[in-house]
């Protein structure tokens, strides 16, 4: 791609991402006039962008947190049980 198009690509992706997610097709529509070839780039940076937003929805810490939690959990019952044979009391 020429520099000049790449120019064009990233000014249209940054002023779309300006726009409401629901006025950016119509915005796309009106600003590539006709070029296909130009909303399919800038479309396809989008999707990206929106794949990158939503790559750690859930903090790694707090799901590292829950399944430590769940593990000490499943450890402390199986010492129980080991402890408490079939008369198990909680």
């Amino acid at each position: 791609m020429k520099a000049e198009r790449w120019q064009q690509v990233e000014r249209l992706y940054h002023a779309v991402l300006e726009c409401a997610p629901e006025s950016r097709a119509a915005f796309l529509d009106d600003a590539c006039a006709g070029d296909a070839e130009l909303r399919q780039e800038v479309t396809s940076h989008l999707s990206y962008q929106s794949q990158a937003e939503n790559f750690i929805e859930v903090p790694a810490l707090e799901v590292a947190a829950e399944r430590s939690s769940t593990a000490l959990r499943h450890q402390m019952n199986c010492i129980e049980e080991k402890a408490y044979g079939s008369k198990l009391i909680r």
